[in-house]
């Protein structure tokens, strides 16, 4: 097994994932049970990038906030923090950081509930937790997280749609697999696009709303496969100072999808085509935009909310393409170990 062939798995996967609907409503009854008024999410890198689907899903559909609570809290200052109200979220493909585990543990000491999404089902973390929601993804060996990743933002997207108890969004979520087995076809494609970005030292990700994530993730896989300086930054964001950091050639690469957050992107990718001297690359469902850019990589036509699923799988795809034109180990990066243990 290599990372190619777990990228080329996650159609599949994403199957097994939708038959855990009985259990994705299970836990959301439980959370209605208790009360739960805030989601504190314990996570970190492609986890955690997972987990910003739900910052925007779960208030936008369920009413339910989300935030982020820095983890060193937990274990370096063992601060006191308030979680009696809240469902603590672990999300961890390995469920064995020993920092996620302890807000767990912390949350349970004050009878809030807790929750891991996790792919081993024997881990601390989901031994820790009131309840599990497996990603059953299988043995994932390649240190880059692929179909854990989707696996995880499939589930958090179902416990979206079970809280806010929207059938229409589980016939949205049903088409994800085939959405994800159709842009896997285009490998050649996104082969040949790497070839342009050999010599890439860096890069910027943008994104904004459903896709920030997606621009989080897409910029991690490239720091950690071909070594680029990628730093992801909302659209908005950006304008507020990163900007200045825009470079002749320098590549610039915009998730625009259609949706609520469309606007904004395409007004902003018209700017950099026309203000700047960025290699502005986009990833669109939107004409208009894709023939603004220099390059552009073709969503399908799907809602706002489904588009981050085709577009990581063809971040993954393109990012593959370009550690193997750069000659690079796509199984090992340097420095690198499939289970990061932090404290």
């Amino acid at each position: 097994m290599s990372l190619i062939h777990e990228i080329r798995e996650q159609a599949d996967v994403l199957e097994r994932v939708l038959l855990a609907r009985p259990d994705v409503e299970q836990v959301a009854e439980a959370i209605r049970r208790h009360g739960v008024r805030r989601v504190v999410v314990a996570a970190r890198g492609s986890s955690r990038h997972a987990a910003l689907l739900g910052a925007w899903w779960w208030p936008l559909l369920a009413g339910v906030s989300v935030e982020t609570v820095p983890l060193s809290l937990f274990t370096l200052y063992e601060a006191l923090v308030p979680l009696d109200d809240a469902l603590v979220l672990g999300v961890s493909q390995s469920g064995r950081s020993p920092d996620v585990v302890r807000a767990l543990e912390v949350a349970r000491a004050q009878n809030a509930l807790t929750l891991a999404i996790t792919n081993d089902a024997t881990s601390p973390l989901a031994v820790v937790a009131d309840h599990l929601l497996d990603l059953q993804a299988g043995e994932e060996r390649a240190v880059a997280a692929t179909k854990t990743y989707t696996a995880q933002l499939l589930l958090i997207a179902m416990l979206g749609a079970a809280l806010a108890e929207n059938e229409a969004l589980w016939r949205d979520l049903a088409q994800v697999p085939s959405l994800v087995a159709d842009v896997l076809q285009r490998e050649d494609e996104m082969t040949a696009l790497a070839e342009r970005y050999r010599f890439m030292a860096r890069c910027f990700v943008l994104g904004r709303g459903l896709v920030f994530g997606t621009a989080a993730e897409w910029a991690l896989k490239l720091q950690e496969l071909t070594y680029v300086q990628a730093q992801a930054f909302s659209i908005a964001d950006f304008q507020h100072g990163p900007k200045a950091m825009l470079e002749r050639d320098v590549p610039v690469f915009v998730l625009a999808p259609r949706g609520k957050a469309w606007e904004s992107a395409h007004a902003f990718v018209r700017y950099l085509v026309q203000e700047t001297d960025a290699d502005v690359l986009v990833v669109s469902n939107v004409s208009e935009t894709a023939a603004l850019a220099h390059r552009a990589i073709n969503l399908p036509d799907v809602p706002e909310h489904l588009a981050p699923f085709p577009a990581i799988v063809l971040a993954q795809l393109f990012t593959y393409a370009l550690t193997r034109t750069r000659h690079l180990d796509t199984e090992q990066p340097r420095f690198l170990s499939k289970v990061t243990e932090t404290f």
